[in-house]
């Protein structure tokens, strides 16, 4: 049985086993497909995997409409409405008023208090409880009702009303006789509050996910600090003008309550909530689903356990709260002055202790579990701290400076503020989000009842000494963490989908989910559905912006429409999807081709995962050495999500190419391809052709773009058919520098995100070396840039243009002199004069476009070329471009029996084997000139020659012709046939194994970075025949290096007649380019001929410890897969 070895394990798989269980895997990914189309999804789509476990919760309960964007205004709102949470004054100045007053009432510190006499300490916290039970009473009853319908904004209207009323009443009470009253705004307005923020918790997920709310955190340190200098001006010296101060207090904040929680009611969206099960009353809607809820409680254990260790930890951390506050305010005296000061150093250090938070998850990647759990151990300090205060006065809360040092210590707790919320969104069903929100605030917000009362009842046992308390809520807090620590996020996903299915199944009936389901479909494909080039005239094509915005009352005629568009290319599409889902099945890999791809996603924690988009260009090298790229990142960052584009064209390709890089990718790699798959010659094979593909290109990615940077669900592939994207956040993106023209609309779609949402970085990638990078934006390492900036602004007329052309650079003979590289002439930069574009100062206009749009890159600059022989750019690029990676070569793993995955394998491996027999090793050159390259050096006499030269001296060899023009490959199929035996003639070849096999001698190439790396590493010298772009100065540089010799008199144009800094002078002749050819081709099995191998094999060892651990190239490949 046949298997391929694996350099980096050193064993061999049984290929045939491998293939029979990914065939396995294929048949349940379609079982799985058929029973979604079906409707006979239960038991297959989320019972094992997480991330179907997480969309199959979005889609099981059907909803009362399409999905709405969060619009800027409702973002900013939102995050303004945070002041309302931490800065409404009812809990802070509100409580101190109401304690102060109570004070003076009973200045002994007994209340007569239900039916029998308290300290005052215990009567406030018996206050307490009976809020926190009658919240538990209103949330549990309102809750379940929210999730229906899209009525729910209303409760926070009310209750937050009911919250401003409470403040603004609570600044009439002066007089001590008054406390009654004080008590029960206090209660009321706490309660609404409370109520306020719960639902408030519950919209969050619904706008935005896992976002750090640093707007709202700002804003309470303001106020605060304004507050401070009120408290300070009104004074506190006596009684009087201590109340005083509470109630000028209270209005200050409740009025800043009022302006920041206003306008997010104007704004805030009415989003579609689930459906009423048919024939259920809305009355009776909400006790239906509190009982389904309770009897799926063994469904749910993980989202039952959070909700223990949530409910500990926030009675443990909001009663220390209390008791705290309670301490406090006697030992400041009721000091408005301190109680303000002391709030802001607290929200100051919690506001600086978040966003350390954030930077360390940024940095670090851990999921929110961890930061919860970090969160809950370090809220247990303060409670020690407190329960050693009954051995001591030394400290336990009994002095002004522990208090200061607790408003500090805010910045460790933190993290449980910061994330406790976000973790309630990880483990309860998605469209429960209302009843399952209420519930955890019920029982857990700021502080509890049992909490309370316990802690009344232990401070009255302990003769009214407060900090007995603390033990309590230590030890109530230790069980609550490792409570914490058994809860399992990821289990959480999967049984809330098991749940949602029953659910359905038993409360909705079949034609309820049926058209739910079809109306998500029809929903996630207008929302990513592409701008087709021609869209019906009775349609308005703003109908179709990615947005999801429809201006049209017809949903079903514009889909129609757009689907009658994408048709019109499925023929052609069909055969090109038959071929890659070949591929992948034969590699291992799913075929991306159903109408919704569930990719497996190990954490529904979106801020944790890196997400990179790339954007490949449609020439095969630059496509080619982007996938290298990306395959490698996602090798080094298990974490690092991919999303890439790919011209149709190069669909089958892309998956032949990826799949010999042997990464895990499943499920981390999602491809989009663009435009339509082309027939017959490929347009990128000549200038004129590349010109065109120009014009063509933006109008195929624009409409992909725009969804996919603003973070759409799904776009619409020309090949498989709606796919699904990745539920992460962009963080880099990565754009062939080919492309520049995508950015400003790249930059322009993450504009439109939310404020406060930073935009990635969009770096260029370059499949070229660095050498050329310099040449292209930098003054100061070559003149061309000004020289090429002089000729196209210098005339718009072609025969001015050519003369401009010839003055400044055809026959410049100024030096060029670029650091790691010979010296040259400037007309040597060019050596082919491009006939076949139609114009000599192509290449000149093609530089200047690419200088001219440099700034785009600003962000950062991949370089797809040996940091080891660039190194001595580095600096100068550093001064055009933030950040410059040189990470050359991206290659696959040459382990991979390349036979078995490129084409004509059979052929080429026959013939090498053969030659390999009958004349030993290093008896074949292998030649491809860059037939498939932008700019085709090779002409019809030159060829010619070649092949005359190849039978005088009877060189065995393979010639690939890509896609040549018609009259090249038509000599080129008369001149093998003479051939005979010695040579091979192919289309396209597998150039990594034949560059590997023993056979091959030397590699005739034009000079492509990526083919040079491939044949250093691989130790086979070259003969270098250069067109343009970068391939000179490869050629120039292989030449220096040792590893190669360079072909002169091929050389046309300018050129001829013209000595090189070498001193050759280039004659351009027929006998002179047969003559070069013979003895370049005749001296390679000869002293020349070795010396390069063994320059070769010198730099084949540094090559491979560049692209190893420790390697300048690797540790820069790593350096890019932490970015974010």
């Amino acid at each position: 049985m046949s298997g391929v070895k694996s350099s980096d394990q050193g064993a061999t798989y049984p290929q045939e086993s491998s293939i029979a269980i990914e065939k396995k895997q294929e048949v349940h990914h379609l079982e799985t497909h058929k029973a979604w189309e079906s409707g006979d999804a239960d038991g297959v789509n989320a019972h094992n995997n997480v991330g179907l476990a997480v969309l199959e919760q979005k889609h099981v309960i059907p909803s009362t409409g399409r999905r709405i964007p969060t619009s800027k205004w409702e973002y900013a709102t939102f995050c303004i409405f945070y002041f309302s949470l931490n800065g409404a004054p009812i809990g802070g100045n509100g409580g101190a008023l109401r304690q102060a007053l109570t004070s003076e009432q009973f200045p002994n510190m007994i209340v007569r208090w239900g039916g029998e006499s308290l300290p005052l300490n215990s009567m406030l916290l018996d206050i307490t409880g009976i809020l926190f039970a009658a919240q538990l009473v209103i949330l549990l009853a309102i809750g379940p009702y929210a999730d229906y319908g899209n009525w729910r904004p209303y409760i926070m209207m009310i209750f937050q009303a009911i919250l401003c009323i409470c403040q603004f009443a609570m600044c009439g009470l002066s007089k001590a006789s008054q406390w009654n009253a004080a008590q029960a705004l206090y209660v009321v307005g706490s309660l609404s509050a409370n109520i306020v923020t719960a639902f408030y918790a519950a919209t969050f997920p619904g706008l935005l996910y896992n976002l750090v709310n640093i707007t709202g955190s700002a804003l309470v340190v303001t106020f605060y600090a304004i507050a401070v200098g009120i408290a300070a001006g009104v004074g506190y010296s006596n009684t009087h003008q201590l109340i005083t101060s509470y109630r000028v207090l209270m209005g200050y904040f409740g009025a800043i309550t009022v302006i920041c929680t206003v306008p997010f009611f104007i704004v805030n969206k009415h989003r579609p909530g689930q459906q009423l099960p048919a024939g259920t009353k809305i009355w009776a809607s909400g006790p239906r689903q509190v009982w389904s809820a309770i009897k799926s409680v063994r469904q749910l254990k993980q989202c039952l356990l959070y909700l223990v260790a949530y409910f500990m930890l926030q009675e443990t951390f909001g009663t220390y709260f209390n008791v705290q506050g309670i301490l406090q305010n006697e030992v400041i005296h009721y000091s408005p002055l301190l109680l303000n000061a002391l709030s802001l150093v607290s929200d100051l250090g919690g506001g600086s202790g978040t966003v350390f938070m954030w930077w360390l998850q940024k940095k670090y990647r851990f999921p929110i579990k961890k930061a919860v759990l970090y969160g809950a151990c370090m809220t247990l300090p303060p409670s020690l701290w407190g329960a050693i205060g009954c051995f001591t006065n030394a400290i336990g809360f009994k002095h002004v400076w522990e208090f200061w040092l607790a408003a500090a210590y805010n910045f460790q707790t933190a993290a449980w503020g910061a994330y406790a919320t976000s973790m309630i969104s990880e483990v309860v069903p998605a469209p429960k989000v209302y009843m399952f929100f209420a519930l955890f605030n019920t029982v857990g917000k700021t502080s509890g009842f049992i909490g309370p009362f316990i802690s009344s009842a232990i401070i009255k046992r302990a003769n009214g000494n407060t900090n007995a308390s603390f033990w309590f809520l230590f030890a109530m807090g230790t069980l609550g963490c490792v409570c914490l620590y058994f809860v399992d996020t990821d289990q959480a996903k999967i049984d809330n989908a098991l749940y949602l299915e029953r659910e359905a199944a038993e409360m909705y009936s079949a034609e309820q989910r049926a058209e739910a389901k079809e109306a998500e479909k029809t929903q996630s494909l207008l929302y990513a559905m592409p701008l087709p080039m021609q869209v019906d005239p009775e349609i308005d094509p703003l109908a179709l912006r990615p947005s999801g915005r429809a201006r049209t009352t017809d949903a079903a005629k514009v889909l129609k429409a757009s689907l009658k568009e994408s048709a019109k290319a499925a023929k052609r599409s069909a055969k090109v999807a038959e071929k890659v889902a070949a591929t992948k099945a034969t590699q291992g890999l799913i075929c991306r081709k159903y109408e919704y791809e569930y990719i497996s996603q190990q954490s529904l924690n979106i801020m944790s995962k890196p997400h990179f988009l790339a954007i490949t260009y449609p020439a095969w090298a630059h496509t080619r050495s982007l996938i290298g790229l990306t395959a490698n990142l996602m090798r080094l960052n298990p974490e690092l999500n991919i999303t890439i584009l790919i011209e149709a064209s190069r669909a089958a390709a892309a998956e032949t190419e990826y799949a010999q890089y042997q990464v895990n990718d499943l499920g981390r790699r999602v491809v989009v391809h663009y435009g339509e798959p082309v027939e017959g010659e490929h347009p990128m094979i000549n200038p004129p052709g590349a010109g065109t593909f120009l014009q063509t290109v933006p109008r195929a990615l624009t409409p992909l773009l725009e969804p996919i940077c603003e973070g759409a669900e799904a776009v619409l592939d020309p090949i498989t058919g709606p796919v699904q994207l990745h539920r992460f956040p962009i963080t880099a993106v990565i754009v062939d520098l080919t492309l520049g023209f995508t950015v400003p609309t790249i930059k322009a779609c993450f504009d439109r995100r939310p404020p406060g949402t930073r935009r990635p970085p969009v770096i260029a990638h370059a499949s070229f070396n660095t050498a050329f990078i310099a040449r292209v934006y930098s003054d100061t390492v070559s003149p061309l840039r000004a020289k090429s900036k002089a000729v196209v602004e210098g005339s718009s007329d072609p025969e001015e243009k050519k003369h401009l052309y010839d003055e400044l650079i055809g026959s410049n003979t100024d030096v060029i002199t670029i650091p790691g590289l010979t010296p040259h002439y400037t007309f040597e930069s060019d050596p082919v004069k491009h006939a076949a574009a139609g114009s000599s100062t192509i290449l000149v206009d093609l530089f200047y476009n690419l200088g001219k749009i440099g700034s785009v890159w600003k962000d950062g600059y991949v370089i797809g070329w040996p940091a080891v022989w660039g190194k001595e750019l580095q600096g100068p690029l550093e001064k055009l471009f933030d950040r410059v990676w040189q990470m050359g070569p991206q290659l696959p793993a040459f382990g991979l029996d390349e036979w078995t995955v490129e084409t004509k394998r059979g052929e080429c491996n026959l013939f090498l084997d053969r030659m390999l027999e009958e004349a030993g090793p290093k008896s074949v050159v292998y030649a491809r000139q860059g037939f498939g390259s932008a700019v085709y050096a090779p002409t019809l006499k030159t060829l010619s020659i070649l092949l005359s030269v190849f039978e005088n001296l009877g060189t065995r060899f393979i010639m690939a012709t890509g896609k040549c023009p018609p009259d090249i490959k038509e000599m080129l199929d008369t001149q093998i046939t003479k051939a005979g035996k010695r040579g091979l003639l192919i289309p396209w070849t597998p150039q990594k194994a034949i560059l590997s096999h023993p056979a091959t001698s030397f590699f005739l190439t034009h000079g492509g970075s990526n083919s040079a790396m491939e044949s250093i590493l691989l130790k086979v010298p070259m003969v270098v025949w250069p067109g343009g772009f970068d391939q000179p100065l490869v050629a120039n540089e292989l030449v220096k290096l040792g590893v190669a010799r360079e072909l002169i008199q091929i050389r046309e144009g300018p050129n001829i007649g013209r000595r090189t800094w070498l001193g050759i002078i280039v004659k351009g002749t027929d006998e002179a380019i047969r003559e070069e050819m013979m003895e370049v081709f005749g001296s390679l099995d000869k002293d020349a001929g070795q010396g390069l191998r063994a320059e070769v094999e010198k730099l084949s060892e540094v090559l491979w410890a560049e692209s190893k651990p420790g390697g300048a190239s690797y540790e820069a490949v790593v350096d890019l897969s932490k970015l974010c």
